[in-house]
């Protein structure tokens, strides 16, 4: 009899195969688990399917994304529409896209006779080489004769740009947020420009805000690329030979940051269920990762959650019905 692995109650949301299908795909395959292998096969499916996200530089799972994109490379000469590409695709749904990139919230340190530095950054959640970074709130740190204090804000906890102004203005030590006006009631989660400390000592941090939804755009939902489209029939875009929207609406609003042609995208992206094919891949890079630990006895005393070395090990010597699937899958845009 195979043996029964032990029910996961919460699998890695990357995991791209479940226990009991891969667990039948190896039995079918000619592969009968040991109990040691049970054990330890939730682990190496996640294992294997952040090697297939990292070698295909994509997801596959149905997830949220929002990111920034500068569309550019129409030839006006042609007609053609500036365009950019998403990193996740195929696009299921669109929650929003917007553009006007602006200068709304400035937070400064006003102290610098106690404080020698002082900066703003967005506190992050994830892993960039798998594609899942999440803006979670802001870090707030002061250093102060060599001793360096930092306070982290939430954007669950301070949902607006006012609730989060006023939190920093409530800190002390020096601190203090200034909004522009009219922005007090916009999403704080919404906010760009601080993913690396910026200086708050001086003129203080500037963080932007995308305040217009656009109107000018399309999506081809299976490639996810965006295309801009011109102003349309006002004559404006057609007297320079091209609908090149990117130009126009994506420039920054009002005291925007200079960033023209950038737009924000909220979106719905993978599949709800995973394609069969890349189940079955996921499944032989797992019977590969058990191949290797059968032959060196040595790595069984490694820990679960550190097989993701012996997850590329197995990924170069993939079958080429395997390798054939990947490729189809894999993003080769640069």
């Amino acid at each position: 009899m195979p043996a029964v692995p032990t029910p996961i109650t919460n699998p890695d949301p990357v995991d791209l195969i479940t226990v009991p299908d891969a667990t039948n795909v190896l039995l079918a395959g000619g592969v009968t688990l040991t109990t040691a292998q049970a054990a330890i096969l939730g682990n190496l499916i996640t294992a294997a399917s952040r090697e297939i996200i990292r070698y295909c530089s994509r997801k596959f799972g149905l997830a949220t994304y929002t990111e920034i994109v500068t569309p550019e490379g129409g030839r006006q000469d042609r007609g053609e529409s500036d365009s950019a590409k998403l990193s996740a695709f195929p696009v299921q749904s669109v929650a929003s896209v917007t553009t006007g990139r602006s200068s709304v919230l400035t937070v400064t340190n006003s102290d610098p006779a106690t404080n020698q530095f002082a900066s703003v950054a967005f506190t992050l959640t994830g892993d960039v080489e798998y594609l899942d970074l999440a803006y979670t709130g802001l870090s707030l740190s002061r250093t102060a004769s060599g001793v360096t204090t930092r306070t982290t804000l939430s954007f669950t906890s301070y949902v607006t740009l006012g609730a989060l102004a006023t939190a920093i203005n409530t800190l002390g030590a020096g601190w203090n947020a200034r909004i522009q006006s009219s922005y007090e009631c916009y999403p704080s989660a919404s906010l760009v420009g601080v993913r690396e400390p910026k200086n708050a000592l001086g003129n203080g941090a500037v963080l932007d805000l995308f305040t217009t939804s656009a109107t000018r755009y399309d999506i081809d939902r299976a490639t996810g690329i965006l295309r801009c489209h011109g102003w349309g029939g006002n004559g404006f875009g057609a007297a320079f030979g091209a609908p090149s929207g990117a130009s126009w609406e994506g420039a920054g609003g009002d005291g925007g940051s200079g960033c023209s042609g950038q737009y924000q995208v909220t979106y719905q992206a993978g599949w709800a269920t995973i394609p069969e094919n890349l189940q079955q891949v996921c499944a032989e890079v797992v019977k590969g990762i058990f191949a290797r630990l059968d032959g060196d006895p040595s790595l069984k005393s490694e820990t679960a959650d550190k097989y993701s070395w012996t997850a590329k090990d197995a990924m170069t010597s993939l079958p080429d019905w395997a390798t054939s699937v990947l490729g189809y899958y894999k993003d080769w845009s640069v």
